[in-house]
């Protein structure tokens, strides 16, 4: 029952948080929706927008799983996917390409290790399919070689 009342909050809490993103893109209002999303990753998960962007995909699925259910885990890395698919849309809005390829793998990394560890699950609605996640890599201009 806790667990099911923590995943409930979490999401409650996502909703708010996605909902005020979604006004402020569809607004323009760049700054204003770069910080919601940063404030999104210290208030649901307690990252940093520079540890989310140093850390590897498997560095985040285990900081997300440590000393919750796989359920819990779960749900905080599909947010999280959710968020990184946002931020890379946001990248790529305006034209760095980089940044957005970074987000979108990273995002498409830790979608598969979750479908992987979870098969049967149903995907929500408001997450990210690997599909959507491919299709916006391939969306990119090629990286530019050193």
């Amino acid at each position: 029952m806790i667990r099911q009342d923590y995943i409930i909050r979490l999401i409650e809490t996502f909703g708010v948080l996605w909902a005020r993103l979604i006004e402020q893109l569809r607004g323009g209002q760049i700054v204003p929706a770069r910080l919601t999303i940063d404030y999104a990753y210290l208030q649901l998960f307690g990252l940093s927008p520079s540890t989310v962007t140093v850390a590897s995909a498997g560095e985040l699925l285990a900081r997300l799983h440590l000393g919750v259910t796989p359920e819990v885990g779960r749900e905080q890395c599909l947010i999280l996917c959710t968020l990184l698919h946002a931020e890379g849309d946001l990248a790529d809005d305006q034209q760095q390409p980089e940044q957005a390829r970074a987000c979108y793998q990273k995002a498409l990394d830790m979608l598969r290790v979750i479908e992987r560890r979870h098969p049967a699950a149903a995907h929500p609605e408001y997450a990210p399919t690997i599909t959507d996640l491919e299709e916006a890599l391939a969306a990119l201009p090629p990286p530019v070689a050193p």
